[in-house]
């Protein structure tokens, strides 16, 4: 009925889950796959704000990451996980959280590209 996974060179449990395949696949792995990608994406934009050089074309393409994963990707797979198992009320809270960071980013990614363009401009006149 449920799968065991213990602390490391212990045999107390430290998650129970069920033993099926969809709610293994949508309930345990995709969430541990998406928010991986998602602190690791964090980590690269909080990144951007230590750098030197603020206004840079790479920087601009780590918050467009960043923004895109946000509003794209948390909506579809609370969607397609709610045909296979319960999706829990939370969940759709935590959805409408990262659209909100997503749209924030989106508004930094802007600012950073209009900053880029005017340190362009004012690096042609210098």
């Amino acid at each position: 009925m449920y799968l065991h996974i213990n602390y490391p060179f212990t045999e107390t449990p430290f998650l129970n889950i069920e033993n099926n395949y969809p709610y293994i696949i949508f309930s345990f792995m995709v969430v541990l796959i998406g928010y991986g990608i998602f602190f690791g994406l964090s980590a690269k934009v909080f990144k951007v704000f230590i750098q030197p050089k603020l206004f840079t074309k790479k920087n601009i393409s780590e918050l467009r990451r960043f923004y895109i994963y946000n509003i794209f990707i948390p909506l579809p797979v609370a969607i397609l996980a709610s045909f296979f198992v319960e999706v829990e009320s939370i969940v759709w809270g935590l959805v409408f959280i990262h659209f909100m960071l997503g749209i924030f980013c989106l508004f930094l990614a802007n600012i950073f590209s209009q900053g880029l363009h005017l340190q362009n401009e004012q690096d042609l006149f210098i």
